[in-house]
C-alpha cells in the first residue's frame, strides 16, 4: 500500500488502541508524518551522495562511497539524531503529568495552544524538510 499509508494506518490504529483523544492522536499522527518524511529524505540523500545514512546500517559489503564511519555519514546521522530528539521533546511537551486531565487527555484547544506557545517549531521544521524531500 506504500510507506506513507502504512505509517499513517499504524499510528492511527495506535491512537485508537490508546483511547481516542485529540492530544494523543495529534502526537501520533505527527510522529507518523515525521517518520515518513525522514525515511524518504534519508533514502534520497543516501542515493544522491552514495552514503550510509539510512536509518538501518548497511550490510558488510556496502558499495557506498561514504561508508558508515566516514565523516559525512557520521555527521549526517548525528544531525538526524539531534533532530529526532528535538521533535520528541517538542511532542512530549503535550504530556504534562502535573494536571488532573492527564488520564482523560487534553482538549484540542489545549494541545493547539501548547504548540502555538512553541510557535509550531517542530511542525515548521518538518514542513521545510518535506519541501526539501519533494524537491529532491
Amino acid at each position: 500500500m506504500g510507506t506513507l499509508l502504512a505509517l499513517l494506518l499504524t499510528y492511527s490504529m495506535s491512537s485508537l488502541f490508546h483511547g481516542l483523544n485529540f492530544q494523543l492522536g495529534a502526537v501520533l499522527l505527527s510522529l507518523g508524518i515525521y517518520t515518513y518524511t525522514e525515511h524518504s529524505l534519508r533514502q534520497k540523500l543516501a542515493n544522491a551522495f552514495s552514503a550510509c545514512i539510512l536509518a538501518r546500517p548497511c550490510q558488510q559489503n556496502c558499495q557506498h562511497h561514504y561508508q558508515g564511519h566516514s565523516w559525512f555519514s557520521v555527521s549526517t546521522n548525528l544531525f538526524f539524531g539531534l533532530l529526532a530528539m528535538f521533535h520528541l521533546a517538542y511532542l512530549g511537551v503535550m504530556f504534562d503529568s502535573s494536571s488532573s486531565q492527564q488520564e482523560t487527555g487534553y482538549s484540542m484547544e489545549h494541545t493547539i495552544a501548547k504548540w502555538a506557545g512553541l510557535d509550531f517549531a517542530s511542525h515548521i521544521v518538518m514542513f521545510f524538510m518535506y519541501i526539501v524531500n519533494s524537491i529532491l
